[in-house]
């Protein structure tokens, strides 16, 4: 084994080869295992092929003609019996043979073609990040140069020029991701994005591609539209080099996955630029470069994240145990711009309960979330307000009506309602929620307010009997919960972490369908936990706690003719 590259480059440390019959084709093939086997798959190399196939491209064959068969995560291994796995291994890898060479045209080769792009070099490739918006629409873009780089992909082996750091159509894009100010580009680079309709047969048998070759085939999967505006492009991009990013169709590709990103970089141009059909080619080389996609779309979707909340403004107001894990949760779905409202510091009991660590210890907690936040999440627009909600509204430091969505997460009653008549003083109010914990894990609690319904925060104390008790409660009126290890001023409502991380979690999720218009009104939702550890302590719980979680998480309407500020009318 110690003699073969690929298995060098696999751990393989075991192997055996034989022929095999596909179809009317006989092929030679080898199978090889790491240590690891059998929890790790076998690997299988293609060592003949065909004579009719020979200077083909096969789809799913590497460089070094490793079969890629299948992925790994999306296989169960049954280790205990290894001759079964040794023998669905190499059956996946034959027929995958057979459907590309009975196939060749076939899609899961554009589908797959940043991967063979890479996979046909011996050394990595310089990679290139890329904060382009990928469209069909061919531009100029901006480029930011790396310096000078030091070893050469030329087949002469000459030492490189520049190498290209990052392109973008905005300049602020990699300041914005980064989270810190990034220099300005010095340069441009070209996008070239390939027709689909076009684009149906595979490009030239070999990778990387010459720059005959590349002009040949760019020109050819071009637009009429688009290859005169790359021509008329063309007159002005007259030095001895050039970037150049294509935009190849994947037909099996969804959302920001239907387009795949490469780019080479030209060098040695002499009369003309290497994508004209005047250009001398003689010197002239396209060294491949692998693009990493970084744009908030492409970004934002692989994390799961809602694409159309980027531009959408949350207010948050309370920076506690819940609001610290809501704000999390809201900046991963994918929010925008978040404003933060608390004027408390973090304190070192608070520490098993918070989202912030013990580093953040004596400082503001709006400060040291917006900084996390920042650093976490690409793209994301913190504004951080050390301040109580009712005066910063009162300064006019707070306007609510600039705000897609307002979220309470204090915790406090008196703030709550504070807010909650503020908004209803608003001719056109934006849409609210309020979120807040019962205590010793009994459940927890979030308010909807969608203009239009009826409802609001005050509606829940109409109780004349209680008027200080909240009807969504889970937990009966009348009681004291604050715990007091110290003395008065040490007081607090104990619940635990787990419980501050599911209220967020639900409000979060509620948050969502209120920015993307799918609230179906004003409502309230609830989870309910173990009362154990409530009713071991001597409390008494109300009657609502009786109810399934599925009527208390699906939510029901609140509003009370009684309230003393909406009259339960929207």
């Amino acid at each position: 084994m110690d003699k073969l590259p690929w298995a060098l480059g696999r751990g393989v440390v075991a192997a055996v080869e034989g022929d095999a019959r596909l179809g009317r084709w006989s092929v030679r093939v080898r199978v090889g295992v790491s240590h690891r086997f059998p929890n790790q798959l076998p690997h299988v190399q293609l060592v003949r092929r065909p004579e009719v196939f020979q200077g083909c491209r096969i789809n799913h064959l590497e460089r070094n003609q490793g079969v890629c068969f299948t992925a790994t995560r999306e296989v169960v291994i049954n280790r205990t019996q290894p001759v079964q796995v040794l023998r669905q291994s190499l059956y996946r890898a034959l027929r995958t043979l057979k459907h590309a060479w009975t196939r060749p045209q076939d899609v899961s080769f554009f589908d797959e073609f940043s991967a063979y792009w890479s996979a046909q070099h011996d050394d990595p490739l310089l990679r290139l990040r890329s904060f382009i918006t990928v469209d069909s629409r061919l531009r100029e873009v901006l480029a930011w140069r790396a310096g000078n780089l030091q070893r050469s992909r030329s087949a002469g082996g000459r030492t490189g020029s520049l190498h290209y750091k990052w392109v973008a159509d905005d300049a602020a894009a990699p300041s914005q991701f980064a989270g810190r100010t990034e220099r300005q580009p010095e340069s441009s680079a070209l996008y070239l994005p390939l027709d689909p309709d076009r684009v149906r047969r595979t490009p030239e048998p070999s990778l990387p591609w010459s720059v005959t070759a590349l002009r040949r085939y760019v020109r050819a999967t071009l637009t009429l539209e688009d290859l005169a505006e790359l021509d008329r492009l063309l007159v002005s991009r007259n030095g001895t080099q050039d970037l150049v990013v294509l935009a190849m169709p994947r037909p099996g590709g969804t959302g920001v996955g239907t387009r795949t990103l490469v780019a080479l970089h030209l060098r040695g141009m002499r009369r003309g630029h290497a994508l004209s059909t005047t250009s001398d080619l003689d010197r002239a080389e396209a060294n491949p470069l692998e693009v990493q996609r970084l744009e908030r779309a492409f970004v934002m979707q692989r994390g799961g994240s809602h694409v159309e909340l980027a531009n959408r403004r949350v207010l948050l107001i309370g920076c506690g145990a819940i609001g610290g894990h809501l704000a999390f949760a809201l900046a991963a779905a994918g929010v925008g711009h978040l404003t933060l409202v608390d004027n408390d510091v973090l304190s070192e009991e608070n520490t098993f309960r918070h989202a912030l660590g013990r580093a953040y210890v004596g400082k503001s907690k709006v400060r040291a979330l917006g900084h996390e936040l920042t650093q976490r999440f690409p793209y994301l627009e913190i504004g951080v307000l050390r301040e109580t909600s009712d005066v910063a509204l009162d300064d006019g430091q707070l306007d609510l009506t600039t705000f897609d969505l307002v979220i309470g997460a204090t915790g406090d009653p008196t703030t709550d309602l504070d807010l909650n008549e503020r908004l209803r003083a608003l001719h056109t109010p934006p849409t609210a929620l309020f979120t807040w914990l019962e205590p010793l894990g009994v459940g927890g609690h979030a308010l909807t307010l969608v203009p239009g319904y009826a409802g609001c925060v005050a509606c829940l104390y109409t109780d004349h009997h209680h008027p200080l008790h909240s009807r969504a409660a889970l937990v009966a009126a009348g009681q004291e919960f604050k715990g007091n290890e110290v003395g008065c001023g040490s007081a607090y409502t104990p619940f635990a972490d787990l419980d501050a991380r599911r209220s967020a979690e639900m409000a979060a999720r509620q948050a969502v369908e209120l920015l993307e218009g799918r609230a179906n009104g004003s409502m309230v939702f609830t989870w309910k936990g173990d009362a154990r550890a409530f009713l071991d302590a001597g409390h008494r719980l109300a009657p609502r706690f009786t109810a399934t979680q599925d009527e208390l998480g699906n939510g029901h309407g609140f509003a009370s003719v009684d309230c003393p500020v909406c009259g339960g009318r929207p």
